[in-house]
């Protein structure tokens, strides 16, 4: 089984209500985007991605210690430290949210990391692997970057 990391960007009222219902937390990731909201949709809303691989080139290309306990903006990105728990455990830990605040911090950060990738990720052609992640910090930026313009809650969860 792979470990995937999720990430959904939630208005702050979605948020509330999630904390109160927990059970909201599996649509956002399993469900169909059916949710009966407007201002959520899952195919604009969410990204996924292998997270033991993205930690394994993490640790390749960042810097040459273990992804988790990296105490990197990445790593915060995927991994949920200094965000809220939500008192649910799903897949491989708990299912987190990062305030419209942390959200904007870990936007800045992820960028600060990632200055010394080069600005497209086609510069990796050469390197499969380095492209891949290079291509990965770039999504994983954006979603924060465009929550963090939105006003955003990123709700996580390692599944």
């Amino acid at each position: 089984m792979s470990m995937v990391y999720h990430l959904a960007k939630i208005t702050p009222g979605f948020a509330v209500e999630v904390r109160a219902r927990p059970e909201l937390v599996r649509d956002l990731f399993y469900g169909d985007g059916a949710l009966p909201r407007s201002d959520f949709k899952k195919k604009t809303d969410t990204i996924d991605g292998n997270w033991i691989h993205l930690g394994r080139l993490a640790s390749t290309f960042a810097q040459p210690v273990e992804f988790v306990a990296q105490d990197t903006w990445l790593s915060k990105a995927v991994n949920g430290s200094g965000a809220d728990d939500l008192g649910v455990t799903l897949g491989y830990g708990p299912v987190w949210a990062a305030t419209p605040h942390r959200v904007a911090e870990i936007a800045q950060g992820v960028r600060a990391e990632s200055a010394a990738l080069p600005a497209e990720p086609s510069a990796f052609d050469d390197d499969e692997s380095a492209f891949f992640y290079g291509a990965e910090v770039y999504k994983i930026y954006r979603f924060y970057l465009a929550a963090a313009r939105q006003g955003r809650t990123v709700v996580g969860a390692v599944l």
